[in-house]
């Protein structure tokens, strides 16, 4: 036993990257960029590049996030498992840059590897870029 002076204090810093992603996830989904930038900046692997992504998008940075995304996933291989949201964002990225041709190839492909991944969500910008193809 003793007092609470002699006690060694845990380390609040050791927090996983798996954790620090989806603590930046979270920061990104409620508008806070810079402080989910903060947290996946530096780590290594593509969730941590979408989450980049999207904090970049939050902060109205499309072609910083357009950027990091696409390098990500020339880089990756497509059995990483955040590769369907990583092609799914990118995909996405293309269509507000109004690069809708790229976009629609993204979304074949994430059709293809992953015909599970968000489906609704996925046939709803492939028919939105068929309307606009018209």
């Amino acid at each position: 036993e003793g007092t609470f002076a002699e006690v060694e204090p845990e380390p609040f810093d050791d927090e996983s990257p798996a954790d620090a992603v989806e603590e930046a996830r979270a920061l990104a989904a409620v508008g806070q960029g810079e402080a989910a930038l903060a947290l996946v900046r530096e780590l290594p692997g593509l969730a941590a590049r979408v989450i980049e992504a999207q904090a970049r998008r939050s902060l109205n940075d499309i072609p910083g996030a357009l950027d990091v995304l696409r390098e990500a996933t020339n880089a990756a291989v497509e059995d990483d498992p955040a590769y369907p949201e990583a092609l799914f964002d990118l995909a996405g990225l293309y269509m507000a840059s109004q690069k809708y041709r790229s976009a629609s190839r993204l979304l074949e492909e994430l059709t293809e590897i992953a015909p599970d991944f968000r489906p609704a969500q996925v046939e709803a910008r492939v028919r939105g870029l068929q309307l606009l193809n018209r």
